[in-house]
């Protein structure tokens, strides 16, 4: 019974160091043999993008050995083979996709690029990248970036078309004349520029957003599409200023308040200013009456021969046909 007992003991003590040094040598055999990074660009993408992988790895080893690179990429994602110096390459077990060095030198560093296409139909997420890389029996995990994350393509902005024209008489100088598209929601100034001898009357067409149709500079902002015109117009020739009228017909009687004045006065608005003819009659006559009139003032013979001669037979004809002008 004591060496039964003893053998027991011996073969428990045999397994247990077997299984010691079978450890050891797992243990030993699982020591990195190269030292591999990936790196991903962009990390973020959209679908259609295209995301640019690189990976790196070390030979840590003292003495050249065969290594392999195998990456497991997101199935469903074209794949385009980039710069490497693989003895041999292979991708028939897609998503598997790997790389293999007959030789490659102790301390040796090797890099693969390769290319990857999100899918059109690709949903919103993150997607993996693994890798190994094998050397002297050891699979060495490939550290660094792992994931790609998908967003959703953001839809581009809503876009509306400005056409804008003029009247004769001036021109849009801001942003222009013609169509012209802008984002939903943008503010667009507008400047409307006469011409010498135009004014700018108005804006009009799709007017509900401008914020001012009557202003020549003014915003209009861009909810839908719209058609503008900015409207200009003649400007009137101001009238001359009523005490001025009748230079010579004041220096003649002395005062500007002369009844037979107010009788050429009446006249001028009632008849003359009535027509285009009668308007550059008396845009002449302020034009020119003025330095005669400082003459005549200045000399009182003159000043009674030209109300006897000229003005009081003026006056008396007005007033005479008085019944058919004021008619």
């Amino acid at each position: 019974m004591r060496n039964i007992h003893t053998r027991t003991v011996f073969a428990s003590a045999m397994v247990a160091v077997l299984l010691l040094f079978s450890l050891l040598g797992i243990a030993f055999a699982a020591d990195p043999t190269a030292e591999a990074s990936r790196t991903i660009d962009p990390l973020v993408a959209y679908p259609e993008d295209e995301v640019e992988v690189t990976v790196t790895f070390e030979n840590l080893l003292a003495e050249p050995k065969a290594f392999g690179l195998m990456e497991v990429i997101p199935d469903g994602w074209e794949f385009t083979r980039g710069t490497d110096d693989a003895s041999a390459f292979k991708d028939i077990n897609y998503p598997t996709i790997e790389w293999v060095w007959f030789v490659v030198d102790a301390g040796a560093t090797k890099t693969v690029t390769y290319t990857l296409t999100v899918p059109t139909d690709a949903e919103a997420g993150n997607y993996a990248i693994n890798g190994t890389v094998t050397g002297a029996e050891v699979e060495n995990p490939v550290g660094g970036d792992t994931t790609i994350t998908v967003e959703e393509e953001e839809a581009p902005p809503v876009q509306y078309d400005l056409t804008i024209a003029s009247t004769v008489g001036g021109e849009v100088t801001n942003p222009g004349e013609g169509k012209f598209p802008y984002d939903e929601g943008t503010v667009v100034s507008l400047v409307a520029s006469p011409d010498s001898g135009y004014k700018f009357v108005s804006w009009t067409g799709n007017v509900g957003t401008i914020a001012d149709a009557n202003d020549a500079s003014t915003t209009i902002t861009m909810n839908g599409d719209y058609s503008i015109v900015a409207n200009f117009d003649e400007e009137e020739e101001a009238p001359p200023p009523t005490p001025s009228f009748c230079f010579i017909a004041t220096a003649a009687y002395g005062t500007p308040s002369a009844e037979q004045i107010d009788v050429l006065r009446e006249f001028r608005d009632v008849v003359l200013m009535k027509s285009t003819l009668g308007t550059k009659l008396v845009a002449l006559y302020y034009r020119t009456s003025p330095p005669i009139a400082d003459f005549i003032a200045g000399h009182e013979l003159l000043r009674t021969l030209v109300r006897e001669l000229l003005v009081d037979p003026i006056v008396w004809g007005v007033e005479a046909t008085g019944d058919m002008w004021r008619n």
